[in-house]
């Protein structure tokens, strides 16, 4: 069983099971902090969200991502690549050692040839490792032209795939998807075993079936 708890304490709700969450924040000054603490990657020293299961704190930002514009879904991020680096470094490390070994061999030789056009000192590092080849290639995730929708499904399914997340947290989904779409993205999260949190000023208009409304009012108390 997994609890999620807001700053901290005045907000908690259960989740047992993948679910939609729309938490309003009412106070206007605390929307922009908490906004900004999902920002900046869940900053250690605030607390003002904590994942709790089976009664032990988790630690936030390995299980969860926040998506502040879907209209800017950056799959290339420094997160994203270390982890996609880290699984192709783990799946192919057999057959990219011996490439490995001739990279090295060949930067030796060219450092001993450099070396030997100075008269002054040098050195320089002629190891390297299977992260740097990807990094050297540039190897990353290509922009694929689609509807919002589809880049955003298949956003959160790399997403996934890399880290294992459970949680995204997102603003103001009403205001980019009909309810038709937040149905099919629904789907989506819960095949996937992922819990939707998006974050409000208001109370949408048109909830649709399974999404939960907690409101943290101006005075930061909460209303579910």
């Amino acid at each position: 069983m997994k609890i999620l708890s807001i700053n901290p304490n005045v907000f908690q709700i259960e989740i047992t099971d993948p679910k939609f969450i729309t938490l309003v924040i009412e106070n206007k000054s605390f929307y922009w902090t908490f906004s900004k603490y999902l920002y900046d990657i869940f900053p250690e020293h605030l607390s003002y969200c904590s994942i709790f299961k089976n009664g032990e704190e988790q630690k936030i930002e390995d299980i969860s991502t926040y998506i502040y514009n879907p209209l800017d879904l950056n799959l290339n991020t420094k997160q994203n690549l270390n982890a996609l680096y880290k699984i192709l470094k783990k799946s192919y490390f057999s057959e990219l050692s011996a490439s490995v070994e001739q990279i090295q061999e060949l930067l030796a030789q060219v450092c001993k040839e450099i070396r030997l056009d100075f008269d002054a000192e040098l050195t320089m590092d002629s190891s390297i490792r299977i992260d740097d080849i990807f990094k050297i290639g540039g190897l990353q995730f290509s922009e694929i032209d689609s509807s919002l929708l589809e880049k955003f499904v298949r956003y959160i399914s790399i997403i996934k795939e890399l880290r294992n997340v459970s949680i995204i947290f997102i603003n103001h989904l009403h205001d980019y998807f009909e309810n038709t779409e937040i149905e099919q993205l629904l789907k989506e999260f819960g095949y996937r075993g992922i819990t939707l949190v998006n974050i409000e000023t208001f109370v949408p208009q048109n909830k649709i079936e399974n999404e939960t409304i907690c409101i943290i009012d101006k005075d930061l108390c909460s209303i579910n």
